[in-house]
């Protein structure tokens, strides 16, 4: 089957001169509030986390857990949109419900299960079957549910300072 992220076929094109990189990079900073939680910067742009109500927070902000089913909504949601506005399908509405379990285990919390629907409502007149395929391809080409499917490699560096001093 080809990508249509990377086929620049009339069918597939919108904009013929279009050319999509082939590497992005996205840089996250989470800076402890002095609480129950802390601040997301992303590049300029501020987002506020906390516990869950359940470990002790206040229940006022994001958990993890739900940015985490947020990225996969948004990421099927915008994939979707995406390759309708590439394969010129009008869309008239588009939703997308994820719900993740997180069971308690020998080694701690994890993230058990994740199910998500996506329902797409289009004009009379538009082809259904289509549709049907371009959710099909939406879900095939999301990043982030190919990702956790597939286990991302994950690297964490640890770095402990002493108050005060220049070093670790």
């Amino acid at each position: 089957m080809r990508n249509p992220a990377r086929d620049n076929s009339p069918e597939c094109s919108t904009n013929a001169a279009m050319r999509l990189p082939d590497k992005l990079e996205f840089n996250v900073e989470v800076k402890w509030d002095g609480e129950t939680g802390g601040l997301v910067n992303v590049g300029g742009r501020r987002l506020l986390i906390e516990i869950p109500k359940e470990f002790g927070g206040k229940g006022g902000n994001f958990c993890p857990d739900e940015l985490l089913m947020a990225s996969i909504g948004g990421c099927l949601l915008t994939t979707l949109i995406w390759l309708a506005k590439r394969l010129k399908v009008k869309l008239s509405d588009v939703e997308v419900q994820v719900k993740g379990i997180v069971e308690g285990g020998l080694s701690g919390y994890e993230v058990s299960r994740v199910e998500a629907s996506i329902s797409v409502t289009i004009k009379r007149g538009e082809d259904k079957a289509r549709v049907e395929r371009l959710v099909k391809l939406a879900e095939e080409y999301c990043h982030i549910t190919r990702a956790l499917s597939q286990g991302v490699r994950l690297q964490v560096e640890d770095v402990v300072k002493v108050e005060g001093s220049k070093r670790a």
